[in-house]
């Protein structure tokens, strides 16, 4: 039976509870965090401290770049590897490229019997969700990495907490659905989903 996806809000817990159980480690940080495909292959241990949890973001980029707290119960999942500094590896220990990480979402999802699922659509997906848990400005300067609101309205400091406190609420969301099925915000539990 094919799980039939009308568009990314149809992602609901349902769904997340039932790609989660061999999901590959790149795409549930993609699912965590909803940030691009392209910084996260290229995350680097050496742009985390460890002790606070900031990855500090490249700012060669041409979009503004927010330096960004992950999660406690997400950087547990990040391995460590004496091959590479980078963070995410392939079975060979080689920095993995995005292709390879849409082929492995594609491979799980058709696994599972579900119809294609992008790295994009899980950015989509994460956005919506951190729009109702904040508001679309936050959720926009998280996953877009979109410019500033005006410090006369908000002082910039304001926002990198409110973006961090976002970026947790998520994380435990995200939690309650993996670990205890996911029971708020109006979404249906896998057992009736279909």
């Amino acid at each position: 039976m094919t799980t039939k996806l009308e568009n990314v809000r149809d992602l609901m817990d349902a769904e997340i509870l039932a790609i989660w159980p061999g999901l590959p480690l790149v795409h549930r940080f993609l699912l965590a965090t909803g940030q691009p495909l392209e910084d996260v292959i290229r995350m680097d241990w050496s742009d985390i401290d460890e002790e606070t949890r900031i990855w500090y973001r490249s700012k060669a980029a041409a979009h503004e770049s927010w330096d960004l707290m992950i999660p406690q119960w997400v950087i547990t999942w990040l391995p460590k590897s004496t091959k590479c500094t980078g963070v995410f590896l392939n079975t060979t220990g080689e920095p993995l490229t995005s292709d390879a990480v849409t082929d492995q979402l594609s491979q799980h999802v058709s696994s599972i019997y579900m119809e294609s699922v992008t790295p994009e659509d899980i950015r989509d997906y994460v956005r919506n969700q951190m729009t109702e848990l904040g508001n679309a400005e936050l959720a926009a300067q998280v996953v877009d990495q979109a410019s500033a609101i005006p410090s006369a309205r908000v002082p910039l400091e304001h926002q990198v907490v409110a973006q961090t406190v976002l970026l947790e609420q998520w994380s435990y969301r995200l939690q309650e659905i993996v670990l205890e099925g996911g029971t708020t915000l109006g979404d249906t539990p896998l057992s009736n989903s279909h």
